[in-house]
C-alpha cells in the first residue's frame, strides 16, 4: 500500500469490489488501511471469493437506484474494444455477485453456473421482466453480428401489456467500440429468441 491509496482504488485496479477485499484481508473498516502494509489481492481475472457468497439481498429498489446511476458513464469492464454490452452486465453482476460473467453475450445463459445466484427464464407471451434482471438477445443473426446482445431490464412493462421493456445497455447502435456510445435506457419489444435471467435475493 502506497501512500494516498484507498481500498477502493485498489480494487478498481485489480476488477474487484471493496467489499472483497475486505473479505479476503479481514479487514473491518475501509478507512483504515495503512501505507507501507501489504494486502491480498485476486489473481488476474479471479475476483471471486473462495468461499462460496450468499447472493446480495439487493431489492428492486436499490437496484434500480444502482443501474440509474450507471446512465451516461462509459464502462469498459474488461478493457476490451471499448464500451460493450457485455460490459454493463459483468460490471452489474459484479456490483451484485463480486465476479463477472464467461463469455460473449450469447453465450452467457449456458457459459455461466447460476445456482445460488440467479434463475433463468426463457421468454414466454404471459413473461414479465423485472427490474435488475439481464435480457440476452440469443439471436446471433440479428444482433451483435453473432455474438448476440445483453442488457439490464430497468422496467419489464413500459406498455402495461408486456409487449415492450426498457434496459440499461451499451452498444445497441454500434457505437461502443470507439467509445461513442455510453450506458442508456433503450425501449424494445419481447422477442421468442430472449433469455432474461433474474438475480436472486
Amino acid at each position: 500500500i502506497k501512500n494516498g491509496d484507498t481500498l477502493g482504488g485498489i480494487a478498481n485496479k485489480f476488477k474487484t469490489t471493496t467489499s472483497y477485499l475486505q473479505e479476503l484481508n479481514k479487514i473491518k473498516n475501509p478507512n483504515t488501511i495503512q501505507a507501507g502494509k501489504t494486502i491480498k489481492v485476486p489473481k488476474q481475472g479471479t475476483t471471486k471469493p473462495s468461499k462460496k457468497k450468499k447472493p446480495s439481498k439487493t431489492n428492486t429498489n436499490s437496484k434500480l437506484k444502482y443501474l440509474n446511476s450507471l446512465v451516461g458513464k462509459g464502462i469498459d469492464f474488461d478493457n476490451a474494444y471499448g464500451y460493450q454490452c457485455v460490459d454493463v452486465a459483468n460490471h452489474y453482476w459484479a456490483h451484485l455477485f463480486n465476479h463477472g460473467l464467461k463469455g460473449n453475450a450469447i453465450d452467457i445463459p449456458n457459459a455461466n453456473n447460476f445456482k445460488g445466484e440467479a434463475k433463468v427464464y426463457n421468454n414466454t407471451p404471459n413473461f414479465e421482466a423485472k427490474p435488475g434482471d439481464l435480457v440476452v438477445f440469443t439471436n446471433g443473426q440479428k444482433y451483435g453480428s453473432g455474438f448476440g446482445h445483453v442488457a439490464v431490464v430497468t422496467n419489464g412493462n413500459v406498455d402495461g401489456n408486456l409487449q415492450k421493456f426498457e434496459s440499461l445497455e451499451q452498444n445497441w447502435y454500434g457505437g461502443g467500440l470507439n467509445k461513442t456510445e455510453k450506458a442508456h435506457k433503450v425501449t424494445h419489444n419481447y422477442e421468442s429468441q430472449m433469455v432474461f435471467i433474474r438475480p436472486l435475493k
